[in-house]
């Protein structure tokens, strides 16, 4: 929308490429960081969900596949077919000393 906007303003060609190149250098970077980091997202995102639900790698694969929601109704259709799993909120070791 900016672009046309700009095309509208502009005298001739020439003009909108020049104000037009801080606009598509700008985009050109966002788009090559969408590519850089998107893999690692979904990584992480299929490991936290391998975390928190009672599901495989595989599970989580297929329902990516199949589900067309987004990614919050994904969180709530796992979490009503495979359930969350369960954490113990205690920790190992020696008790905490009391009464310093």
């Amino acid at each position: 929308m900016e672009l046309n906007q700009k095309l509208n303003e502009c005298i001739d060609y020439q003009h909108f490429l020049e104000s037009c190149q801080v606009d598509r250098a700008r985009r050109k970077r966002l788009y090559e960081d969408f590519d850089k980091t998107e893999p690692e997202l979904l990584l992480y995102i299929q490991k936290e969900f391998v975390k928190e639900f009672r599901m495989t790698k595989e599970d989580y694969k297929d329902e990516v596949d199949e589900f067309g929601g987004s990614l919050e109704d994904l969180y709530h259709h796992c979490s009503v077919k495979y359930g969350k799993k369960i954490r113990i909120k205690s920790k190992r070791g020696r008790p905490r000393k009391y009464g310093n």
